[in-house]
């Protein structure tokens, strides 16, 4: 990686990103059959959020950014949509946590309506 970067966790970064948007890829490719801006898209957010995490975990834990080629191609075999629902469920839990279980107003009248 010293050949084409002046520091070597740089190249790193960069290779663990584009495994992030290649599996993702080949991922909607295969399993989703989305239309290629739709794919494009999701290798992209991929890429993005593997860069995000491993950088995020890089400053606080002082791993090294050899990392990123692992995390980004789990982050691609994953998705987006996998992350998202992840997400939701722990937002769900922490606001029925403090609401004691109660959903809020809002989404009473949603759940009756709809």
């Amino acid at each position: 990686m010293q050949i084409f970067f002046e520091n070597p966790e740089l190249g790193y970064l960069l290779v663990g990103t584009i495994a992030a948007a290649l599996m993702a890829f080949l991922r909607c490719m295969r399993f989703d059959r989305r239309d290629f801006v739709m794919v494009i898209t999701e290798s992209i957010m991929c890429a993005m959020i593997a860069a995000s995490i491993v950088m995020g975990v890089r400053s606080m834990w002082h791993i090294a950014t050899a990392w990123a080629v692992p995390i980004g191609v789990a982050v691609g075999f994953i998705g987006t949509s996998f992350i998202h629902a992840v997400i939701k469920r722990l937002i769900e839990f922490q606001v029925g946590r403090f609401t004691g279980g109660q959903m809020p107003e809002q989404e009473k009248t949603k759940s009756k309506n709809g």
